[in-house]
């Protein structure tokens, strides 16, 4: 199943976030540069998700790489198969970033330059 195949099928679930991803990667398939802009905002969407105590943008940046890996190994696999899983905010940000098809950096310096 290609990742177009399992974001319109999740997106006929009726999760709003998967309609997001679905519009993003029509919207984008052949645009790079959008496609990495909408991976951005997604990262940044989960970043404000974990913001807390208004931590600064460094330890945000940690957050969210630990986030990322733990949605990877994971969640994402999961989803991949198809397995139904409830997700909370941040995760299905980082779902819709990763539906986007453009590689996640996976460190907080990476991430960092990011959401800052």
């Amino acid at each position: 199943m290609t990742e177009f195949e399992f974001t319109l099928r999740f997106a006929v679930s009726g999760d709003p976030s998967a309609r997001a991803a679905l519009m993003c990667w029509h919207e984008c398939q052949n645009s790079h540069t959008a496609r990495i802009k909408a991976r951005d905002k997604y990262l940044c969407e989960a970043a404000s998700n974990l913001r807390g105590n208004n931590p600064c943008n460094w330890t945000l940046a940690g957050k969210l790489a630990a986030a990322v890996k733990r949605f990877e190994s994971c969640l994402w696999r999961r989803l991949k198969v198809g397995i139904d899983i409830n997700l909370g905010p941040c995760d299905q940000a980082l779902h819709a970033a990763f539906l986007t098809g453009i590689k996640i950096p996976k460190t907080q310096r990476h991430l960092y330059t990011i959401i800052r």
